[in-house]
């Protein structure tokens, strides 16, 4: 298999997947020369070995709900270090848990990005020496008491 994509049109509330992209982190999953790898409003594991196979040229992550925190991201784009284009839209971002390491990813040409303001953690990880495209869209929310 070299492209996988599976995307909703719009959020679905959906527990518990059983599927290639729920699989846990110790599943015995044979991924070939995946290249390709689309997750759009589905749910999926941020330790699936899908999303750790190393050769992925190209990545667009689009995760329901929460959960899915900075250093899991930076941990999934260090696995991919043959990444060519990216594209995350992470609204609902958590703060890294882990200390985040700088990362280079010198393969990389097109990045977009958009997200809360946790996002700036996973950005400022990341050196991208061939970058030719960049989307960065950090939504922020004032606090009620602000207003």
């Amino acid at each position: 298999m070299r492209h996988f994509e599976v995307s909703l049109a719009e959020f679905a509330f959906i527990r518990n997947w059983p599927w290639l992209p729920g699989a846990g982190p110790h599943s015995a999953v044979d991924l070939g020369r995946l290249e390709t790898l689309c997750l759009s409003n589905v749910p999926f594991d941020g330790s699936s070995p899908m999303l750790k196979c190393g050769s992925l040229r190209s990545l667009m992550l689009q995760p329901i709900g929460s959960g899915l925190s900075a250093d899991r991201v930076l941990s999934i784009l260090s696995c991919n270090t043959q990444l060519e284009h990216v594209t995350l839209v992470l609204p609902s971002l958590a703060s890294a848990i882990l200390p985040m390491n700088s990362l280079t990813l010198s393969k990389l040409r097109t990045f977009v990005c958009f997200g809360n303001t946790w996002l700036i953690q996973l950005i400022q990880s990341l050196t991208l020496p061939i970058l030719n495209a960049l989307a960065i869209e950090v939504e922020t929310h004032e606090s009620l008491e602000d207003t």
